[in-house]
């Protein structure tokens, strides 16, 4: 069962996360694994791996799981570009003018931003969307948005508080 967000809103892509209630319990091996959510957002300047399986390099959506390295500019140059339609459920990754190797790409949304805190990886974002601005003939890539992880920390314990799972995740 697909649980959104209740206010998610289409025109911004604000809220823009939702939970999965899965009819059995997954079985953790090297490959599924728990991770902790983070309590804020890194700083600027911070590294965050994003990974997903969108488009690859060639166009076609990736066989095997992408990831990339991307620092955080900080929430004032997030909103110094993206103004209004960035609020305090989203925060940005990533660098101005990056080659699309430094960015997410379609397919990846929902896909895992994560931040090593403490040797600790913590899950910080959710891809959500990013906007490429052609101007005059040249396409400048900008911050990637993800959704903010830690904003919606108390909607997750409220909407999971019945599932001991969660606590073994980190979340509670």
């Amino acid at each position: 069962m697909v649980i959104p967000h209740g206010y998610y809103n289409d025109m911004n892509i604000s809220n823009d996360i939702g939970l999965l209630h899965l009819t059995e319990p997954l079985v953790f091996n090297d490959f599924v694994q728990p991770i902790k959510v983070a309590s804020k957002i890194p700083e600027a300047g911070a590294t965050v791996t994003t990974s997903g399986f969108g488009v690859d390099n060639d166009g076609y959506l990736a066989e095997h799981l992408l990831f990339i390295h991307q620092t955080t500019p900080g929430d004032f140059y997030c909103r110094e570009i993206y103004q209004s339609y960035v609020d305090d459920s989203m925060w940005c990754s990533g660098d101005l003018d990056s080659s699309m190797e430094h960015r997410s790409t379609p397919g990846d949304s929902g896909g895992p931003v994560v931040f090593v805190d403490n040797g600790e990886p913590t899950l910080v974002g959710l891809v959500s969307w990013s906007y490429d601005d052609n101007d005059n003939g040249k396409t400048l890539l900008l911050y990637d948005v993800n959704t903010a992880v830690p904003y919606f920390k108390s909607w997750v314990e409220e909407k999971t508080e019945s599932v001991s799972f969660c606590l073994y995740n980190g979340i509670g």
